[in-house]
């Protein structure tokens, strides 16, 4: 009898432990994904900014010719 719950009791740690790493592999790629969200979401933003100030300039020095 012991021995039956021995090994329902591993079993269950197996599970749980597997469970819990899919878990956290799960919660490292979500943040990973925010992450690289966040990332474009900026450089877009900058890119963005430079553009507008490479527009200006290119405006300014045509209208200076």
């Amino acid at each position: 009898m012991l021995y039956r719950a021995m090994v329902v009791w591993r079993d269950a740690c197996k599970y749980h432990r597997h469970s819990m790493q899919r878990v956290k592999l799960r919660l490292i790629n979500l943040h990973k994904q925010s992450l690289s969200k966040a990332l474009f979401k900026w450089k877009e933003a900058t890119d963005k900014k430079h553009l507008q100030v490479l527009a200006v300039q290119t405006e300014d020095l045509v209208n200076e010719n």
